[in-house]
């Protein structure tokens, strides 16, 4: 799985912890006994973060580099928060403890202009 089963984040590239994922879903159906149950385990714990990434990637591709200026300045200027509750792995996580802090709300008009662009 992960990388060897061309399973990539969207937005990094990275594998392995989709990887890590399905080696959780691969323990969860031997403990269980119901091995059968694999595919769908594996499913269930990847394709979410799979969706999400795909949608984070394809409002990524459609901003501007202004656009993208203005994302980047105000997330270099979010890393107390990060560094708190960033997330590496789960990109959409870190996303949302980004949305926590109110200044946040001066990208929606931003990402919603992108995601019109994706349509």
């Amino acid at each position: 799985m992960g990388d060897a089963a061309c399973q990539v984040k969207p937005l990094s590239g990275g594998g392995v912890y989709y990887g890590a994922l399905a080696a959780e879903a691969l323990a969860n159906s031997i403990i269980s006994g119901r091995y059968s149950s694999y595919p769908q385990l594996c499913k269930q714990l990847i394709d979410k973060e799979i969706s999400r990434g795909l949608l984070l990637r394809k409002i990524y591709e459609k901003l501007s580099d202004d656009e993208l200026r203005a994302v980047f300045d105000f997330i270099k200027s979010k890393k107390h928060i990060l560094n708190k509750s960033g997330s590496f792995d789960e990109h959409y996580k870190t996303i949302v403890s980004l949305t926590k802090d109110p200044k946040t709300f001066f990208l929606l008009p931003i990402f919603f202009k992108a995601y019109l662009r994706t349509l």
